[in-house]
């Protein structure tokens, strides 16, 4: 009102305000539950700790594609890659069947919050393996820098 040159006291502002019905709720923080925090260890021998993340990449047609990388912690061995276009929980856990049966069951799987790590299907699958499913949070960008160093050279122009 003060840019059309009405001078009105900010409490007349107000009033009109509420009367005309402008003023809206003010939207609350959805609330996350608090998990316990835990320091990246690091494992003392391989095949104790593996990590699990996706990147995405586009093909030249606009396609995009999704790539599960499997690593382990120790000696930062790239166990296992999966790559199509979609990749759902029931996938993921056909791979990390597969990665078993070969390399070994591991003591635990760090995986971050993603839609396919945070299914009922892969939980199901860790509690039935005896695995310890660790889920980090976006903070813990240590096991994340070996997957981009992986998606660097894997695709050049993501550096």
């Amino acid at each position: 009102m003060r840019k059309n040159g009405l001078v009105i006291n900010h409490k007349r502002t107000l009033r009109i305000y509420r009367a005309l019905a402008l003023n809206l709720p003010r939207r609350l923080k959805k609330r996350v539950p608090a998990r316990v925090k835990q320091p990246l260890a690091v494992p003392g021998a391989a095949n104790v700790c593996w990590s699990l993340d996706f990147t995405s990449d586009v093909l030249t047609a606009g396609r995009r594609f999704r790539t599960l990388n499997v690593l382990d912690d120790y000696n930062r061995e790239l166990l296992g890659v999966e790559i199509d276009f979609p990749l759902p929980a029931a996938r993921v856990v056909q791979v990390l069947t597969r990665l078993v049966a070969y390399h070994g069951r591991p003591a635990q799987l760090r995986t971050d919050n993603g839609p396919e790590f945070i299914s009922a299907r892969l939980t199901e699958w860790c509690g039935g393996a005896g695995h310890r499913l660790a889920l980090d949070s976006a903070r813990q960008a240590d096991s994340k820098r070996l997957h981009r160093a992986l998606q660097r050279l894997v695709s050049p122009r993501a550096a």
